[in-house]
């Protein structure tokens, strides 16, 4: 069953927030779609860049969206307010997932995990896990609250503790 048709090349990412709603990444200019339980789509955030690769929800429905190639994070309302969240150091921003307020961010070309609070008034990208990969390009957290990263150039996946300490499984 179609829920809605849109005339994009490429998706990145679809992430639903707590109304079922559902939000799309995409390329080739970065654009961020709306799709509602009905179907109707509106475009929420045209950046205007390469591509809109991930995007994070958090538990006020706020959207983060990275862009790439500049490593921008861009935080979206719920009322659709788009402001520049933070600058990231790296090029690339591959994924992003949530654990309580932190935003763990995947970037790529120095293989970096930054972990970012964003209940702070001033955020900051910490590095939280750094490896010796050129790309951590996806997260997911374990039931017991260790994180899984897959990378880039080996397709190597880290199980990283806490502490940010992390071994390849």
């Amino acid at each position: 069953e179609t829920l809605a048709d849109m005339d994009v090349p490429i998706l990145w990412d679809a992430q639903l927030d707590s109304k079922g709603n559902l939000y799309l990444g995409t390329g080739n200019e970065g654009v961020i779609f709306k799709v509602e339980a009905n179907g109707e789509v509106t475009t929420v955030f045209e950046p205007n860049r390469l591509m809109a690769r991930s995007i994070a929800i958090d538990d006020r429905d706020q959207v983060y969206v990275s862009v790439s190639p500049d490593g921008m994070l861009y935080r979206i309302s719920r009322d659709g307010d788009v402001d520049v969240f933070l600058k990231l150091p790296d090029q690339y921003v591959w994924d992003m997932v949530f654990s309580d307020n932190i935003l763990y961010v995947a970037t790529g070309s120095h293989g970096i995990i930054y972990r970012i609070n964003t209940r702070s008034k001033t955020p900051e990208a910490e590095v939280f896990f750094d490896s010796e990969e050129t790309h951590i390009t996806s997260l997911a957290f374990e039931s017991d609250g260790h994180l899984l990263a897959g990378s880039a150039t080996h397709g190597l996946l880290y199980r990283i503790d806490s502490d940010g300490e992390g071994d390849v499984i």
